[in-house]
């Protein structure tokens, strides 16, 4: 499998999706390239429908 790679550091190497560091600078990547933030994003938009279709039920 190929890796995804959509976000680049402040370097311009190209990162990993989800990783936590730049493999050339090794500086922290941004929150946004991280699995755990798209996890509670889509979470909180799925609890948010739920409670849209709630509302309007």
């Amino acid at each position: 499998m190929s890796e995804i790679r959509l976000f680049e550091c402040a370097c311009g190497h190209k990162l990993r999706f989800g990783s936590q560091r730049c493999g050339w600078c090794y500086e922290r990547t941004s929150l946004v390239n991280r699995r755990e933030f798209w996890m509670i994003s889509g979470l909180g938009v799925g609890v948010s429908a739920v409670a849209l279709i709630a509302a309007l039920t």
